[in-house]
This record gives C-alpha cells, sequence and structure tokens, in this order.
C-alpha cells in the first residue's frame, strides 16, 4: 500500500499480488491495519509511548480513546467508587489504578474523584476476584458462539470504481477528456473510492468486533494482553468497590464481598 492506497495493476485494476508465500487473506490484512497503525510499527516503540508523545504535542482530550486503551490496570474506569456521603449521595466516580506510594507499598485502585478518594483497595487481589467472575461469565455467554466471517458486501462495488479510476485515465490519455474534464471526473472517482475504502475498514472493524469473544475459553483468555482483557471485562459488567465497614482497619485481611459485580443488560 502506498498513501493507504493499496497498489493496482493499471491495466486490471486488479491488486498487485506480490510474489511471494501468502501470510493472510485481503480481509485478513484489512482488519490488521485498521489495528496496526495505532498499536505498533516496525520502528519498535509502544502505543503508550506514542500516546504520551501525542499528548505532548496536542494535549490530551484529543487522544482519549488511546488513552483508555493504553491504560495497564484492569479494572480503571470499569470500577466505581461506592461511599456514601452524609447527605445519602453515593459518589459512583471511576476507579483510577496507582501505582506504590506513600505507606502503600502496593499498586491500589483508589476513587478517582478529588472531593472523595474515600475507597481504596489492593489491586492485585481486585484483580484476581473479578478476573474469575469475568471468566465464568464470557464462558456461560460467548462460549458456544461461531465468529462470523462474512466478506465485504461492496467489493464488486470496489473493483466498478478502480476499473472506473482506469477508464478515466486511458481517456484522458487518448485526448478524449481535457485536462478539466479529467480532473472532475477523477476526484469524483477518487471521493467514491475513499468513501468505500471507509466503508470496508468499518465493516471488518465491526465484524472483528463481534468475533472477539465468539468461542471464548479460558486458554483465550490467557493470550488476551490487558488492552484486550479490559475490552472483554467491559463487555459484560461493571464493579463497585464498597468501601470498608465502620471499625474494619485497612489492613485487615481482604474481602471479596466488598466487590460488587454489576452485569449488561444483554440487547
Amino acid at each position: 500500500m502506498i498513501n493507504s492506497d493499496l497498489v493496482t495493476d493499471p491495466k486490471t485494476s486488479e491488486p498487485v499480488v506480490g510474489k511471494w508465500e501468502t501470510i493472510c487473506t485481503p480481509e485478513e490484512w484489512f482488519k490488521l491495519i485498521a489495528r496496526c497503525g495505532v498499536w505498533f510499527n516496525l520502528d519498535g516503540d509502544t502505543a503508550t509511548s506514542r500516546f504520551r508523545d501525542k499528548v505532548k504535542r496536542e494535549g490530551k482530550k484529543e487522544n482519549r480513546e488511546i488513552a483508555e486503551a493504553t491504560r495497564r490496570f484492569f479494572l480503571t474506569n470499569i470500577a466505581r467508587c461506592e461511599y456514601v456521603d452524609a447527605k445519602g449521595t453515593m459518589c459512583l466516580a471511576k476507579i483510577k489504578g496507582m501505582g506504590p506510594g506513600g505507606t502503600n507499598k502496593q499498586e491500589r485502585y483508589r476513587c478517582g474523584e478529588p472531593r472523595c478518594n474515600k475507597v481504596s483497595r489492593r489491586a492485585d487481589y481486585v484483580d484476581r476476584a473479578i478476573e474469575l467472575v469475568v471468566i465464568k461469565v464470557l464462558e456461560e455467554k460467548f462460549s458456544a458462539m461461531q465468529p462470523d466471517e462474512k466478506t465485504w458486501y461492496g467489493e464488486g462495488t470496489m473493483k466498478s470504481l478502480l476499473a472506473k479510476r482506469k477508464e478515466i485515465k486511458d481517456n484522458y490519455d487518448a485526448g478524449t477528456f481535457s485536462l478539466a474534464e479529467y480532473l472532475e471526473f477523477r476526484d469524483s472517482n477518487d471521493a467514491q473510492i475513499s468513501e468505500s475504502q471507509k466503508d470496508r475498514t468499518e465493516f471488518y472493524a465491526e465484524q472483528a468486533a463481534k468475533n472477539f469473544l465468539a468461542g471464548f475459553t479460558r486458554e483465550k483468555w490467557d493470550e488476551f494482553d490487558m488492552r484486550q482483557k479490559r475490552k472483554a471485562a467491559a463487555a459484560v459488567l461493571k464493579v463497585i468497590i464498597h468501601p470498608l465497614p465502620k471499625g474494619r482497619a485497612r489492613s485487615s485481611q481482604f474481602d471479596p464481598d466488598l466487590l460488587e459485580p454489576v452485569f449488561r443488560v444483554p440487547h
């Protein structure tokens, strides 16, 4: 590809096929490049490092999607604070992951609302308890689901548009079109091709999202990276973290009953 466009044969308008061993189908390739530009490249930098650079250049608001996807804590923004103030108002602010600091020697989850900050719990214990719940729910809901591998419905239209591009160029080369006519026809054709390419990318992205959890197994979970685990967990639940009961010391034994999974309503 050059500038996100497939290299095509000028005679047939078909994509040029390399003379090497095939490692994936065109459909698989489109699914891959939808993620490739964000998650890795040949220079070896990571999504996290690129996000930090982009924040310095552009500010965080323009990069929230990347920021969310590159978090290193399993339940950041998935867990909520259940502290109730003197007026009976429940906080429900998003819980954030925090590294060790001060008297806390372990990573922790803590309420992200500056006016609250009343709920804090050791992260590895919380992750372990909720992970077991998530895996059980995913197995129940998705283990029997079969992935859908349909071909994009617009392939025929795309081939026609690519053939039209060649026809427009041939007519200009033959003197049939003036330069003004050529530019008008070409710009219109290119706009349609770009729109079709966008639609194709969105189609395979949506299909991949639906297939993500199809045929789920515990072994599949073990192969997930943190981004995929967060995506899977968020698909089935939110987590309410209750404050410690009055009189219970922070150093007391971890109590998983103070974690409340709230399961998403199926659509």
